[in-house]
């Protein structure tokens, strides 16, 4: 028996309102929109719906909603669907409980039960899958008796129950995070693949499902609408509690420990307390229901005076999921009162299967038989991301334009975004797309974390803010061969490394670190050439028939994948550049060039007819000769892509699918292979040459791929001057977090941290010839003295192969900042150090040390030793600027060399000077250094007869830096520096440790080298640094 409605008369409306029923009475001759509109009027004007009312609406539009005015509730089945004719009486039913965790903290039973009618399977039914949610920390093993399952699957269904993370007898926890919400598509993947097996036919290929939910099932459902909204083809809540923090008022004992237990406990209702509800709260939900493009239809059944449990009034959850103009057309709701009869009441402790329940599932059940899969429009602005949030890519449109990336934002509390086990947790957010591509991320909790964006296999992680814009089509940062790896590039071959032969090339191995397959010639080989930006190549003659031929495949042409080619054409000319062939058939994938000049990417069937669609291939960009070009594509799906120098991407559909991988198969590079892939019969040579190939066996987004162009521009310079070769990447440092205890893998421009108390730590950074510009820095943050040792993958290290310093004992520890110079001969440079000097004062450094200057004029005027009797030197200074004179003693004997006076002119005004240099500390050899203007300068020691040694004096370019009131100085000490003095009285001494090397008695004249140990403190004093040229 169908519910009796009380409907409220047309009195009871004009007593909230006498302006409502004249909005009512216009809404007889209303468009549909207008109607929509209307109704919002009547809502803020009636309040509440009378409590007396049975609310039953069934959300379309525009007759319903004028039945919805009145009070009149929709026709609604109260009958089994005609689907119940195939059902046969029998099922394929499975319960698996050891499914993994695609996400997230490990966990390996996952659990779910599937069901589906064979009479159905015999009927040929395309059968919709059906997920059902369980209520508050239960298992649907438990929640969902197999006789509902049967009933729906009876209706044409794959019913399929789940039990996640924390529930049940599966591991985890359960915080409804955003792991969780992909646990439930993992397990539906898995129920869908096990179906399909077992015969039957099911919609959506596991990507998408109707959920039912009951309870508190459905926070898990409209997470699933927020998080992952075109996973979803509509949606069933039965008496929901879909408000966690209502909940928490309406609980106690230990349900309400529970809850605190899965999200926080709330005490006073501090911020970031509050934050672990709002990261998994529903009052988003509308504005994904209002997408013109959603055909989700949600239906949420209840009871006003369900009293079984503490669970929110269902009508308040009903205005959420209608709250947006669009949304009400996609949400019907029945909720029935203690004025319907008993049976037919939608009540918690009815339970699943009580009648009423059975009496609303025919309603949403025949809409669910045919619901159809969608996609998010390309643009849209504050969808929520509760945690997380996901839009599928859109491949194979027929216009490239509506194609669009796959998109993942993860609010993560670290850099490890998704990585982190507590991502998603307290944070949300609203995310907005534009179609060119800028995500704008607006953070609507309080806690402070990062937000990893995902696009193709491209992680950018970038710290919340306000309003947080990240741009999907900027290219990667890509700098080093392992930031290739990353990326899913496995191949690569490049002209500059791995060539044999000089003129003559017999092979051509991959490079470094990637894979095995060796291009080889044993005779009509091509030669080994430079280009006229002195960049090396592989040169092929058409004339001379040159191929190079390796055996095996890169990628399998017939699954997604992505390939790069660098190469260049003297004049117009038809010739395969590079060929993928199976040996046996005509199966071929190759990138050619035709004579017009123009590319073109061709996919051949066994038959040697092209396989894509209008049998012309894809590309057609016009190639200018004597030009390095960059042509690339890729097979996404059923297309294939292709674009030329990052230009607009060309795409064709795949018509036929026969490349056989199996077998004997070759890449030929500078020709093709005719009669069945033979390698005995190359033609249509290449004429040009060839720089670069690499391929991932991923489609890489069109921002990937100009990342990896970005890259090879740098390294092969493109264009005429070098000076193209721009440094990518932010100034910036990242820092990591991790504290390393041994060896590990350096990233640029970010700050690592490494603990030297226990044993040396290797740390490997990359070759300085492929991130020149780029910087990175090492940080002591454990004391001890074990060795940090940085060693470069290629190139060199302040001029060797690694480069080694100890660890601190006491205090904050070393630094180390690097810069690459690109060049072999350069390589790193070491640009700052903090080493501690005795009595505990730790150096940094200072951005004024770091200059280099030029040789000028450096001379050496003596290497005298001394006597007793007095030394007098005079020396004329020449030049039109300061020259700095060091005096260094080479040996010594007592306790101090000096007095020494040097007189001459400074600054335009004379100047004399007394100074002793003590023989503290241990040191060797002890110098000052003093800067005169040009002309004639005198340098006297008097007769110390204790003061037997040696000394020497040099002249050199050079001037003194003047800096006030530093607590601590650091200086680069590679050669340059050679005295720091204090300018005031000083409060310590001048501590040093170490020994002074140098000057030299050959060119570079005057090269002092420093212990790093020698650097001084005045301990807040001013002071003059004092530099000489070396």
């Amino acid at each position: 028996m169908a519910s009796q409605i009380v409907v409220p008369t047309l009195r009871q409306l004009v007593s909230h309102a006498a302006e409502a029923w004249k909005l009512v009475r216009e809404a007889l001759t209303t468009t549909a929109d207008e109607i929509t509109a209307l109704q919002d009027d009547v809502t803020d004007l009636q309040g509440a719906v009378p409590s007396a009312v049975t609310v039953d609406a069934d959300g379309t539009m525009p007759a319903a909603a004028y039945r919805d005015y009145i009070g009149a509730p929709p026709t609604r089945p109260t009958t089994a669907p005609p689907s119940l004719a195939y059902a046969s009486g029998t099922w394929s039913e499975a319960t698996v409980n050891n499914v993994s965790a695609t996400r997230g903290p490990t966990v390996s039973n996952l659990t779910y039960t599937r069901c589906h009618s064979l009479g159905h399977v015999t009927a040929g039914t395309v059968m919709r899958p059906v997920v059902l949610l369980p209520g508050f920390g239960g298992s649907g093993t438990t929640e969902f008796p197999a006789s509902f399952m049967r009933s729906l699957a009876d209706m044409g269904f794959l019913v399929i129950r789940v039990t996640t993370q924390g529930r049940g007898t599966v591991s985890g926890s359960l915080h409804y995070q955003p792991f969780e919400t992909q646990a439930v598509l993992d397990l539906l993947a898995a129920a869908v693949t096990a179906a399909t097996s077992a015969g039957a036919t099911i919609y959506g290929g596991g990507r998408c499902a109707w959920f039912l939910s009951s309870s508190t099932g459905a926070i898990d459902l409209g997470l699933m609408l927020q998080r992952c909204p075109e996973a979803v083809l509509g949606g069933t809540i039965l008496y929901g509690n879909p408000d966690l923090l209502r909940y928490h008022e309406l609980v106690s004992g230990g349900t309400l420990t529970a809850l605190e237990a899965q999200l926080a406990v709330l005490g006073a209702r501090e911020p970031a307390a509050l934050d672990y509800y709002t990261a998994v709260n529903l009052d988003a939900v509308s504005r994904v229901l209002a997408l013109p493009e959603c055909t989700a239809r949600l239906y949420i059944g209840g009871d006003s005076g369900d009293v079984s449990v503490p669970i929110p009034d269902p009508a308040d959850f009903v205005r959420v999921a209608r709250g947006e103009h669009g949304s009400r057309d996609m949400v019907s709701y029945r909720i029935t009162s203690a004025s319907d009869p008993s049976n037919e009441r939608i009540q918690h402790n009815g339970g699943i299967e009580a009648a009423g329940v059975t009496l609303f599932n025919y309603g949403w059940v025949q809409v669910a038989a045919a619901a159809t899969e969608w996609r998010l429009p390309v643009a849209f602005t504050r969808l929520r991301a509760q945690g997380w949030f996901r839009r599928l890519a859109v491949t194979g449109s027929a216009d490239p334009a509506n194609d669009r990336a796959g998109v993942e934002v993860w609010l993560s509390p670290s850099t490890d975004g998704l990585d982190d086990a507590n991502a998603g947790r307290a944070l949300a957010a609203d995310v907005s797309i534009t179609a060119e591509g800028l995500v704008t991320i607006e953070p609507v909790t309080s806690t402070s974390g990062f937000a990893e964006v995902l696009s193709g296999v491209t992680a950018r992680v970038v710290p919340l803010e306000p309003k947080l814009v990240v741009d999907l089509a900027a290219p990667p940062e890509i700098n080093t061969l392992a930031d290739l790896l990353t990326l899913g590039i496995d191949h690569f071959w490049v002209a500059d490394k791995n060539v044999t032969g000089g003129g003559t090339i017999t092979a051509w191995a991959e490079e470094d670190g990637f894979g095995s397959i060796t291009l080889a010639a044993a005779s009509n080989n091509p030669a080994s050439a430079t280009d006229s930006d002195g960049v090396p190549v592989v040169r092929f003659t058409a004339a001379s028939s040159q191929k190079l031929i390796g055996t095996g495949l890169p990628f399998s042409p017939r699954a997604n994948h992505t390939a790069i080619v660098v190469y260049s054409i003297p004049s117009a000319a038809a010739g395969q550049i590079v060929n993928l062939t199976h040996q046996g058939t005509f199966d071929t994938l190759s990138l050619n060039v035709t004579a017009s000049p123009v590319e073109i990417v061709y996919y051949r069937n066994n038959t040697y007819a092209v396989a894509t669609a209008g049998g012309a291939g894809v590309g057609g960009h016009s190639v200018t000769t004597a030009t390095k070009h960059v042509s690339a594509w890729r097979r996404v799906d059923s297309s294939f892509y292709e674009s030329l120098d990052l230009g607009t991407e060309h795409s064709v559909a795949i018509a036929t699918d026969t490349f056989l991988t199996t077998g004997t198969n070759h890449i030929t590079v500078g020709a093709g292979l005719a009669n069945s892939g033979s390698t005995s019969d190359p033609f249509e040579f290449f004429n040009g040459d060839v720089y670069a190939i690499l391929t991932a066996p991923i489609a890489l987004s069109p921002a990937e791929i100009a990342g990896v162009v970005a890259y090879l521009r740098r390294r092969l310079v493109f264009g005429a001057a070098p000076a193209t070769r721009t440094p990518v990447g932010a100034p910036s440092f990242e820092v990591d977090k991790t504290i390393h205890d041994a060896a590990f893998t350096a990233r640029l421009h970010t700050a690592h941290q490494v603990d030297l108390s226990s044993g040396t730590i290797a740390a490997a950074i990359p070759d300085p010839a492929t991130c020149e510009g780029h910087e990175l820095m090492i940080s002591q943050v454990v004391a001890g003295t074990s060795n940090l040792v940085i060693t470069p993958s290629t190139g060199l290290i302040e001029g060797a192969a690694s480069f080694t310093i100890a660890g601190l004992a006491s205090g904050a520890g070393l630094c180390v900042r690097l810069c690459s110079h690109g060049s072999a001969a350069i390589g790193w440079k070491v640009t700052s150090t903090s080493p501690q000097a005795s009595g505990g004062a730790t150096l940094q450094p200072h951005p004024q040390l770091f200059t280099s200057y030029e040789l000028a004029d450096t001379e050496l005027l003596a290497s005298t030793p001394t006597t007793t009797g007095i030394v007098t030197h005079t020396l004329t200074l020449g030049g039109t600027h300061a020259r700095t004179i060091a005096i260094t003693t080479t040996s010594h004997s007592g306790t101090y060399v000096g007095p020494w006076t040097i007189s001459g002119m400074r600054n335009g005004v004379a100047q004399s000077e007394s100074f002793t240099v003590l023989l503290n500390g241990g040191m060797s050899a002890v110098n000052t250094v003093k800067t005169f203007d040009p002309g004639t300068v005198t340098v006297a020691r008097p007769a110390q007869n204790n003061a037997l040694g040696a000394y020497t004096i040099t002249v050199g370019d050079g001037f003194g830096l003047d800096a006030e009131a530093y607590e601590v100085a650091g200086v680069d000490y590679a050669g340059h520096l050679l005295s720091i003095a204090a300018l005031g009285p000083v409060e310590s001494p001048v501590a040093g440790n170490g020994a002074i090397t140098g000057p030299t008695l050959s060119p570079p004249y005057g090269k002092f080298q420093f212990a790093p140990t020698i650097l001084v403190s005045f301990a807040g004093d001013p002071f003059e640094i004092l530099y000489l040229a070396v």
